[in-house]
């Protein structure tokens, strides 16, 4: 079972109480966790605040409990994409962070589907859309197109955490932010808000929903 700081009470998952989920062991226990997650860089008190947020916000926690009704659709297959894929298991959190798993979710910026892609990125990452058909609303063929969006920002930035952030708001202001401030880290980034607080803290947002939902689950 996942080990996680500072959840010490139950809490309520499709009408039964989930929990308690147990805090962590010791210090150790924890740095190990962190060591061999995809968010090993990330600071465990603020992934701490961000996860209590979704249990204490009434509106973050009914997020958080309509995404797990419907991620046993979609997970085993973004899983089986991911493991083939060589992309940690959490990062298919991403996808209940971005639509809560609809399929043909439409935001008033324009992304569509359960990856949330721009029409321009989804063409990119060889995804047809156009009058007739439009393929970001397709599991599958989306899935596999956010694979390799994700792999993609991995090889330019060399961190998943970067990788997310890229994913969140493009490559290019990613880039121009660590061009600007000199920093080449997330933590770095976090410190000084090379980007801004809605950007970043999108890593902890997609954290805290995989550290809950594998507790909530297991």
């Amino acid at each position: 079972m996942r080990t996680i700081a500072v959840l010490s009470t139950g809490f309520v998952l499709g009408g039964f109480l989930a929990g308690p989920v147990d805090a962590f062991q010791s210090q150790a226990d924890l740095d190990l966790a962190y060591l061999t997650d995809p968010f090993y860089n990330l600071v465990p008190d603020k992934l701490d605040r961000h996860v209590n947020r979704f249990l204490n916000e009434e509106h973050r926690h009914r997020f958080l409990l309509e995404g797990l009704a419907r991620s046993g659709r979609f997970l085993p297959l973004i899983r089986e994409v991911f493991k083939e894929k060589g992309i940690p298991q959490d990062l298919a959190y991403v996808a209940m962070v971005e639509s809560l798993f609809v399929t043909d979710a439409q935001s008033p910026g324009g992304q569509v589907g359960l990856w949330q892609f721009q029409p321009l990125t989804a063409r990119a990452m060889g995804l047809i859309v156009n009058e007739y058909l439009d393929e970001r609303k397709d599991p599958i063929r989306s899935t596999y197109a956010a694979a390799d969006y994700l792999l993609r920002m991995h090889k330019r930035f060399g961190d998943w955490s970067l990788a997310l952030v890229a994913y969140n708001t493009g490559p290019t202001k990613v880039q121009k932010a660590m061009a600007e401030t000199g920093t080449s880290t997330f933590n770095e980034m976090w410190e000084i808000e090379a980007l801004p607080y809605s950007v970043l803290s999108y890593v902890y947002r997609v954290a805290a929903v995989a550290t809950l939902a594998e507790a909530m689950t297991e």
